[in-house]
């Protein structure tokens, strides 16, 4: 892990990153469209997800944009083929709008007063859950698992306490969550952060995270 780099040359980009953005994330949750969003207004549902598409490929354009200027091979980082990529995404995207089909077809529960504001209630906001699910596992995988972990092994930190800071950094993400919600998140990213370092592959967490979110579609 090259020892004789100083520990500020990862850690300080690192903290830029799981810090700033999971900030980003929170102060997004507290605007007022946001909280008109979870008191039950759902036209606002479209400016929602596009700012969370926004705050995900933003991440992941920073973290690709340090990467670039520090010695993290793209071996550590287990990144896919395009050609992989492109497969995989293609499948999941395939996933993703026959589960919305069947719910077109076979439709059932949606839209009670005991229902989570931000499960998908049409077909319309359906599709673009399918969106951010697709988005979820790309962008959040490579930020807080590859980029995440990796940098903090480098700044010098144990696999344990990086694996600990960027799954944390990862609940952050989503929102107002609260102390028993958080534990959940946690052990979730601690899953999907052992399915990286068990394959060295970013590709499974990618796809399970993915997978994991779309199921959300057949929720009632």
């Amino acid at each position: 892990m090259e020892p004789n780099q100083p520990a500020a040359k990862y850690l300080v980009p690192a903290g830029l990153v799981l810090v700033g953005f999971p900030l980003l994330y929170q102060l997004v949750s507290r605007t007022s469209l946001a909280e008109a969003f979870f008191a039950g207004d759902r036209s606002h549902f479209p400016v929602v997800v596009a700012a969370i598409l926004v705050l995900h490929w933003s991440s992941l354009a920073v973290a690709a944009m340090i990467l670039l200027r520090v010695e993290v091979r793209g071996a550590e980082l287990g990144l896919p083929q395009w050609s992989t990529l492109a497969r995989t995404c293609g499948l999941l995207l395939g996933v993703g709008i026959t589960l919305v089909l069947f719910r077109e077809l076979i439709p059932y529960g949606g839209g009670g007063e005991g229902a989570i504001q931000l499960l998908p209630q049409t077909s319309g906001e359906r599709l673009l859950f399918v969106a951010s699910a697709l988005s979820a596992g790309i962008c959040e995988e490579f930020v807080y698992r590859a980029f995440g972990i990796r940098m903090l092994q480098h700044a010098g930190l144990p696999t344990f306490v990086a694996t600990l800071l960027s799954s944390a950094a990862w609940v952050m993400i989503h929102g107002q969550v609260s102390p028993a919600l958080f534990g959940v998140y946690l052990l979730i990213g601690f899953g999907f952060s052992s399915l990286f370092l068990w394959r060295g592959k970013l590709i499974l967490p990618l796809v399970v995270h993915t997978s994991w979110d779309l199921v959300v579609i057949l929720v009632p």
